[in-house]
């Protein structure tokens, strides 16, 4: 099984999550990282996704897909860098 994460998780990635959950994806699958705990808390509550660090969804997902806001993600790749690896697949969702 494929585990996607998404990393950035405001409006759009929210959004994100709930057309995926809406289109099939099991919530198991979907891990997530919020800048706040409550938000990954909220998130775990509505959508049943698996809040993780950084760190965690680098090692853990297949996928990841990055939700920051551009300002943001010198800082998001610069924490992630050592942590993925060569063949991991990364989208760049920022807007």
């Amino acid at each position: 099984t494929q585990k996607v994460a998404v990393l950035g998780t405001g409006k759009i990635g929210e959004a994100l999550l709930s057309g995926m959950i809406g289109s099939g994806w099991a919530p198991a699958d979907l891990l997530v990282t919020a800048r706040r705990r409550e938000r990954a808390d909220e998130l775990r509550a509505r959508h049943g996704v698996t809040p993780v660090t950084n760190a965690e969804a680098a090692k853990n997902a297949d996928t990841l897909i990055l939700t920051v806001k551009p300002q943001d993600m010198g800082t998001l790749l610069d924490e992630l860098a050592p942590h993925v690896p060569a063949d991991r697949l990364v989208i760049s969702g920022a807007a």
